[in-house]
């Protein structure tokens, strides 16, 4: 899992609020399309983590550059980031138009069970017809 390039998805907002620990932030996920917001509590390196996640640097790299993190505490929080559909792996997103991109991301915010693209693909498919 180390080995790939992710990145935060493009309908998604991060919001770093200091507190009064100087070692914690609260980190903020807004969704853009449905303002749905999750919010955690980490150490400022998560946050300088996420700030690095460009989607062209994979994230081995990322950690050698960091030095100071901890490649087992990586993989939970990338997994727990996918899981949460906060960020995205570079390599298992599609070629798509960039006209769609936009409403991509909405369907991938509005219907968490599948991928924008998937349902971008499935709408693709359909035929309309109109009389009158």
């Amino acid at each position: 899992m180390l080995n790939k390039i992710f990145k935060i998805k493009d309908s998604i907002d991060i919001y770093v609020t200091d507190t009064e620990a100087h070692d914690k932030v609260l980190l903020t996920f807004h969704r853009i399309t449905t303002r749905e917001r999750t919010e955690i509590l980490t150490s400022r390196t998560v946050a300088e983590f996420l700030a690095l996640l460009d989607g062209k640097t994979n994230t081995k790299k990322i950690l050698n550059h960091m030095g100071n993190f901890d490649e087992n505490q990586a993989t939970s929080l990338i997994s727990y980031l996918t899981s949460e559909r906060l960020i995205i792996d570079i390599n298992d997103s599609q070629i798509i138009d960039n006209r769609y991109k936009r409403q991509i991301a909405f369907f991938d915010d509005m219907f968490p069970k599948r991928s924008g693209i998937e349902t971008q693909a499935t709408l693709a498919e359909k035929k309309i017809v109109i009389l009158g």
